[in-house]
């Protein structure tokens, strides 16, 4: 039940299929619909430490296949880091405005580097040059000292 008293159609609850993809595309497809969805490719990703301590963000999904869930990230990252130190991974698709949630569990592999390459490379030039210097989850000690201690 949400907090406005709705909850899922009948139809929607406690279904799991013969093959749960086919559920995830379904789903995936009416969220994509949805306009009141701004983001139906956004998934929380949760990732641990090789120490197991859990850590979670959102990314966005950029393909899926049976064989799994693609996105992209920084390998510098802490997500990145953490993913090199223990794979194993879990995604959440949140799609309130549906009442539809999917928990995806499972190992987290490299692209192959081509596949990488190419996405890299089809992106804008200005998210290519963000991307390549970008310290992702560097602690910042102060925006006003980093940024006139870069220029000077």
């Amino acid at each position: 039940m949400s907090k406005a008293g709705k909850s899922a159609p009948e139809s929607q609850k406690y279904f799991t299929p013969k093959d749960p993809f086919i559920m995830f595309n379904n789903w995936f497809n009416e969220a994509s619909r949805t306009e009141v969805i701004g983001e139906a490719t956004a998934m929380a990703l949760a990732t641990a430490s090789k120490e197991g301590k859990p850590s979670v963000r959102y990314v966005l999904m950029k393909s899926h296949t049976k064989e799994g869930f693609t996105f992209y990230t920084n390998y510098n990252s802490r997500k990145g880091i953490e993913i090199a130190e223990n794979p194993q991974v879990a995604l959440l698709f949140f799609w309130q405005p549906l009442f539809l949630q999917i928990t995806i569990e499972g190992q987290a592999i490299k692209t192959d580097a081509k596949e990488s390459e190419e996405y890299f490379h089809s992106r804008p030039k200005t998210n290519q040059l963000s991307a390549a210097t970008s310290n992702q989850d560097e602690i910042v000690e102060s925006m006003k000292g980093r940024i006139f201690g870069e220029t000077r």
